[in-house]
């Protein structure tokens, strides 16, 4: 073979060399059969053609803009989310043609805040393989992007500096957990409303006035008597309806007969008290800390008067040790006691890990077989007593099932923690179990490798105790199999609707004896409780920086009670006011004593309690002038704005169906479009 190769070398050489100019001279001349992509039409605007080569550049923006800086991107859409390079192509051809643009001041005053001068833009622009001025064009189109947000959103003008830095408070304020870092986060990423005087009323009116009645709850258990049994289909058609759903989730009762996740548990607790009994501090001990830590026990104290050099400065005195030792044994007790607490829960963990140590091991968590049971917690706490003469507290819950109502509700480990994970909830850690989550391997708590039949790890709660617990079952929630897995359930919500139903039926006759009677005697008369509520806004703000229903004693968080409260509270008022008109006595804030007791009464259908509201208009204090004038100045109004305004259904405006509308963008083809990095999108967004 290779004397074959030697031979006729140059007759191979010669005709490899043809070919490959054959190749080189038919390159050229194939290119020309084969279309450019970049010239492919994607749609047209107002009868121009727009290509796939415009759609790439846009791309190549959006990318560059990226380059500078990766905020920059997610500002560019009211979302966060990375725009489309087909929005940023139609956003871009808008703009220019409603006169809006930027300037070169404005594009190095953003890259000031950026903190990004010349030659750093040099660098950038080297590495993304253009020259600077096309990553200021870039820049440009993202400031007209910003204008063009305001406009179509009706938002009030904000400054691209200003945005980043309101964009980097608010990243600040989030990593630390503070809720007002979401408004302003809104504000840099969408912009700040109009705060035109109406929505200022609205919203400072839902926040700031207030009322205060007094209610009683009629259940639906009173007319329970005289219902009949309910019909088989009926119970049929109940079952079919809710049976998907969690106990609590459907509207308007809350009618649900899924079973949810739920667990057997029992607990071991190590009551810092009970340990402190046994720890016992040596006047030594107390003499060594008093010695070694005399910074605690010292205070300045001012000099002699008759110096005055030496009272202009203070000297620092050491407190006698009797006056000190009582607050030391007691700080020595307490870190005794602490020490010991961990040292025993620990134990009784390691205990029960002993116990399972001959079971298989099997991706992190142990093969536990059908039959086999773990040493009983009893004999657990017995043995802790025996070594440490410290009797822990034994909490036996392994015989009903706990969903996460019933965990909330555990005496003591409700409110603890895993030791070493201060932001984990004792219920999120019990519902990681492996028996409910199936070993998710992106559960954030995997690594705690939670499985029924093991103990947790410790846990700790604020008051210092210690806790462990072991799962004895575990399960998934599931939706029942058929009507008889939850017929009970399901035959007494049927005839708790109805019940329900005749309750509402007869709510005439019972505010003809709330006017006739009064709430008072009314409650007196028929056993129910009366209860008279701290005056009340519409909406608040909960601790997330949202506005939240307000929780009302022996009502809850119903929208709907609070929304029909402030409507009776207003006519009261409006009667109020009339009345006034006509008295010379001044108007005391709260005060609707010149309102009869027929007038301020009301009810109020409860759907998810299933029970009837009455209720008695005691006071309403409105917002006043100087109330809105001051709240009206605070940075954080305006995010609340839409809020106070409710859900909107309008279409985005900056999606690629409301531009397309907008501009006038007609997509030709299957309407779908390559990304910048060579994926396909639909391109109506």
């Amino acid at each position: 073979m290779l004397k074959f190769f030697r031979e006729y070398n140059k007759y191979i050489l010669a005709v490899g060399v043809g070919l490959l100019m054959i190749a080189f001279l038919i390159q050229p001349t194939l290119s020309m059969f084969t279309p450019d992509p970049t010239g492919e039409v994607i749609g047209t605007l107002q009868g121009e053609e727009i290509t796939l080569g415009d759609q790439r550049l846009a791309g190549m923006q959006m990318r560059l803009v990226q380059d500078v800086a990766p905020l920059l991107l997610q500002m560019a859409m009211a979302d966060g989310g990375q725009p489309h390079p087909l929005q940023w192509l139609l956003i871009q051809r808008d703009a220019q043609r409603m006169g809006l643009s930027a300037s070169d001041a404005e594009i190095n005053r953003l890259l000031t805040t950026l903190r990004i001068d010349d030659a750093e833009l040099a660098k950038r622009a080297k590495l993304s393989r253009v020259p600077p001025q096309a990553m200021r064009e870039a820049l440009r189109a993202w400031l007209v992007t910003q204008s063009y947000k305001e406009l179509v959103y009706g938002l009030v003008h904000v400054s691209a500096d200003e945005r980043l830095q309101l964009a980097f408070a608010a990243a600040q304020l989030l990593q630390r957990g503070h809720y007002l870092g979401l408004g302003m986060a809104e504000s840099a990423f969408k912009g700040k409303p109009r705060l035109s005087q109406p929505l200022l009323m609205h919203l400072l009116q839902d926040t700031d006035s207030k009322v205060k009645v007094s209610l009683l709850t009629v259940p639906a258990d009173r007319y329970l008597l005289g219902v009949p049994e309910p019909t088989e289909p009926r119970l049929v058609e109940l079952f079919k309806q809710y049976k998907g759903k969690l106990p609590g989730q459907s509207e308007p009762y809350g009618l649900g007969y899924r079973v949810p996740d739920r667990v057997k548990i029992e607990y071991l607790e190590i009551s810092l008290g009970r340990v402190r009994e046994k720890v016992r501090v040596e006047e030594a001990e107390a003499l060594r800390y008093y010695d070694t830590h005399p910074e605690e026990f010292t205070a300045p104290q001012p000099a002699d008067d008759s110096d005055q050099e030496q009272a202009d400065t203070p000297r620092a005195m050491l407190r006698p040790y009797r006056d000190a030792r009582e607050g030391i044994i007691t700080r020595l007790k307490d870190q005794k006691a602490t020490e010991l607490a961990e040292k025993i829960i620990k134990t009784a963990q390691a205990i029960m890990l002993e116990d399972a140590r001959g079971l298989e091991e099997k991706g992190g968590y142990r093969v536990a077989p059908g039959e086999w049971q773990p040493m009983p917690i009893v004999k657990v706490a017995q043995t802790l007593h025996e070594q440490f003469d410290v009797l822990p507290i034994m909490h036996h819950h392994s015989d009903q099932w706990q969903s996460v109502s019933g965990l909330r509700a555990l005496p003591g480990i409700a409110e603890a923690w895993p030791v070493g994970h201060q932001r984990t909830q004792f219920i999120q850690y019990v519902m990681s179990a492996k028996e409910i989550t199936g070993a998710d391997s992106n559960h954030p708590l995997l690594a705690l490798r939670l499985q029924t039949k093991l103990p947790s790890v410790p846990m700790v709660s604020g008051d210092g105790a210690r806790y462990l617990f072991r799962l004895t079952d575990a399960q998934p929630s599931r939706v029942p199999v058929s009507l008889e897995d939850a017929r009970d359930q399901v035959t007494r919500d049927a005839k708790r609707l109805e019940a329900y139903k005749r309750l509402k039926e007869d709510a005439p006759t019972w505010m003809a004896r709330l006017k006739e009677q009064g709430i008072e005697r009314l409650a007196s008369e028929t056993g129910l409780r009366r209860v008279t509520t701290q005056p009340f806004p519409k909406r608040l703000v909960g601790f997330t920086g949202q506005l939240e229903t307000p929780q009302i004693e022996g009502i809850g968080q119903d929208e709907a009670f609070v929304g029909r409260v402030f409507d009776l509270a207003n006519q009261v008022m409006a009667a109020q006011m009339q009345q006034q008109a006509s008295s010379e006595s001044p108007w005391e804030p709260g005060s609707l004593e010149q309102v009869s007791a027929e007038q301020r009464v009301g009810h109020v259908a409860l759907d998810r309690a299933t029970s009837l509201a009455l209720v008695r208009v005691d006071a309403y204090y409105p917002m006043d002038r100087g109330t809105f004038e001051n709240k009206a100045q605070l940075p954080w109004v305006s995010s609340l704005i839409s809020q106070s305004l409710g859900d909107r259904d309008e279409l985005n405006p900056l999606s690629i169906e409301s531009l397309s509308q907008r501009v006038g963008f007609e997509p030709v083809g299957d309407s779908v479009q390559e990304t910048d990095d060579g994926e396909s999108e639909p391109a109506d967004g």
